[in-house]
């Protein structure tokens, strides 16, 4: 084995390591990138789902105060 050979797999196995730590960080930060989106997206839903609810809500409130004012005394 030569002197180029010895340098070069000592190299190899120090940077396969760290080849395979970035390439499952970047795994990681995707997977949870798009977890996160995803949630956002179903909070997201979910609020404008309460928010349609409470207008329905507000709106039956306001006929109901409309009733209760023509109602004589």
């Amino acid at each position: 084995m030569t002197l180029t050979t010895a340098v070069f797999l000592v190299v190899l196995a120090a940077a396969l390591p760290l080849v395979i730590f970035i390439i499952l960080t970047v795994w990681v930060v995707r997977t949870v990138t798009s977890a996160r989106r995803e949630t956002a997206t179903a909070i997201d839903g979910s609020n404008q789902l309460i928010v349609e609810h409470l207008r329905n809500i507000i709106e039956r409130l306001d006929r109901i105060e409309t009733q209760l004012n023509d109602v004589p005394e």
